[in-house]
């Protein structure tokens, strides 16, 4: 026989509030003391920081990223012309901020954006709250989903790529609020 369903409402643990949590959401932002919400799946609701970039559009919701530093470490082989391995290699010779899009977006959308950020990332500067998109991508997701997004860098090179292995090292994860 199987156990039934127990719903639980969701409180802020630092004040009480309600959170108005919407299907698939996993992050939230307090409506009363702006403290920053995560959903774990073994701890249930927990304090988790939100960073808002400063100069948020007042009029539009940010776009939540999760952000984390990453080291690539590659081993890359083309018919190369022109010595892509090497410019490879310089690009991912240092840490890089890996900018991973957790709202509801479509696959295009994602690498798109992370890619993007990844080549050109903001400085990141703290700023007031404010409102930003649903919260429906896990911190969990986000190493598969910065995988794909180093072979989608590496796709991109125009050398008709052989073979492609690489190593991930990526930090934990912060949820960041950006424009």
């Amino acid at each position: 026989m199987s156990q039934p369903i127990l719903l639980v409402a969701l409180k802020c643990p630092q004040c009480g509030t309600p959170v108005p949590a919407q299907l698939d959401e996993v992050a939230w932002a307090c409506a009363t003391c702006k403290t920053g919400l995560l959903l774990d799946e073994e701890k249930g609701l927990v304090r988790h920081p939100i960073h808002f970039q400063e100069g948020l559009p007042e009029h539009l919701p940010g776009r939540p990223f999760w952000v984390a530093q990453g080291k690539v470490t590659l081993d890359r082989q083309s018919r190369n012309l022109f010595d892509k391995d090497s410019e490879s290699a310089r690009f991912w010779g240092e840490r890089r901020p890996f900018f991973v899009p957790a709202w509801a977006c479509d696959v295009d959308e994602l690498v798109d954006a992370a890619i993007a950020l990844l080549q050109t990332p903001p400085t990141l500067k703290d700023g007031p709250p404010a409102p930003f998109q649903p919260v429906v991508m896990p911190p969990g997701d986000m190493l598969p989903v910065a995988d794909y997004i180093v072979v989608g860098v590496e796709a991109l090179r125009k050398d008709q790529l052989k073979k492609l292995d690489f190593t991930l090292d990526l930090g934990e994860p912060e949820l960041w609020i950006l424009p």
